[in-house]
């Protein structure tokens, strides 16, 4: 009898932890989505046509990461790859950096793609 109970509360604390774990992991994705969303907000605000230059290479998967996420929420960015456009390498070379992507936000170099940093130097505030 006491074994039954027993295995009884184990299952039953194995299902509960299984639904906690699982009911966190929905709402991790669910809050992650929600600031995805309220970052590219913020950004769309704030960017026009010909502020945001990227600078990247065709095999680059951060770079392929920033044109889609840029792309899905619809902010305006030019792309120019330094491997297939010599004009765009000599550019990516005159700056300085090996870095891809490198962003040009109105003309600021920063290395990599952050959409907080790239919306605070549009709204002329200091990146946190």
């Amino acid at each position: 009898m006491i074994k039954k109970l027993l295995a009884s509360a184990r299952r039953h604390s194995l299902i509960s932890l299984v639904l906690v774990v699982g009911f966190t992991a929905v709402s991790v994705k669910a809050a992650q989505k929600v600031v995805d969303y309220q970052r590219a907000s913020a950004l769309r605000a704030v960017a026009q046509p010909g502020d945001i230059r990227m600078l990247s290479r065709t095999d680059c998967g951060y770079c392929t990461l920033a044109h889609a996420w840029m792309s899905k929420h619809a902010i305006p960015f030019e792309e120019c790859m330094i491997d297939t456009d010599a004009a765009c390498r000599a550019e990516h070379e005159r700056l300085g950096t090996r870095l891809t992507p490198t962003v040009l936000v109105r003309g600021e170099v920063q290395r990599g793609f952050d959409a907080q940093r790239v919306t605070a130097t549009l709204a002329g505030k200091p990146a946190h």
